[in-house]
């Protein structure tokens, strides 16, 4: 580091260098090639950024991240119990996973939500916040006693969500990809892009197998991809989840 607080590396590590001590946060990341040695401009301050709101303590990082992974691990369980209708409440237990998986996810919404000063980040969170609530009332609606009251259409409020949230996932993507400097950066792309990316590719598989299951049947075949297709979107939350962890706790970035 020189004494202008810029980085330089020789280009073909530029993107794979996570320097623990150094915050992406209040940094334009910047791939500028120049001169004939082909270098990398890649850290430099950015003094003219805007204020984001208030700095986010370890605390709050730690619970966005604990929720995330509690919302993505209690996701996989229960679709894991679609593959087992006939087991003992499996129903049951399905049902109060998605219910305890949507409520941490929302969680995380809500803390962004009212934590975040950014007009449009704000309005970014409030669109996830409105799919994660959709996912809890479909969630609610699983449960055998709900179900049969048929008063929550569960599979459509999945749907729905899973509409909003795809959309939503694709603004942050497009949103965290451009960052403070309003220029699309790689860099940014894969240190918090990436995570954005994973979690929409969970939400369309839920949106897929929701299609799926509004079409029916529920049984054979069919209902066999349902829960390919539910499950592997949730093993997504979970890796979305794991993959925003090694970022924040490991490469601390």
């Amino acid at each position: 580091q020189n004494s202008g607080g810029v980085v330089t590396i020789p280009r073909f590590g530029a993107l794979f260098i996570w320097p623990g001590s150094v915050k992406f946060q209040n940094l334009n990341v910047m791939l500028t090639r120049f001169g004939s040695d082909e270098k990398v401009l890649l850290l430099e301050k950015d003094l003219k950024s805007v204020d984001d709101g208030p700095e986010l303590s370890p605390i709050w990082t730690f619970c966005q991240w604990l929720f995330v992974f509690v919302g993505g691990s209690t996701f996989v369980a229960g679709s894991v119990f679609l593959f087992f209708p006939n087991a003992p409440n499996g129903a049951d237990w399905s049902a109060l996973l998605y219910t305890i998986g949507s409520i941490s996810l929302l969680t995380v919404d809500i803390m962004e939500f009212v934590t975040l000063s950014d007009v449009w980040i704000r309005v970014n969170s409030f669109c996830s916040l409105v799919a994660s609530s959709f996912f809890l009332v479909g969630s609610i609606g699983f449960f055998p006693e709900v179900r049969r009251m048929n008063i929550i259409p569960c599979a459509w409020c999945f749907t729905l969500g899973s509409i909003i949230a795809g959309a939503s996932q694709m603004w942050k993507i497009y949103r965290v990809s451009k960052g403070r400097t309003g220029r699309f950066h790689i860099a940014n792309l894969i240190v918090e892009g990436f995570t954005e990316l994973i979690v929409g590719v969970g939400v369309w598989c839920f949106f897929f197998g929701s299609v799926m299951y509004l079409i029916g049947p529920h049984k054979g075949p069919w209902y066999f991809d349902i829960s390919v297709f539910w499950t592997g979107g949730s093993c997504f939350f979970l890796l979305a989840a794991l993959v925003l962890g090694f970022r924040l706790f490991v490469i601390n970035i």
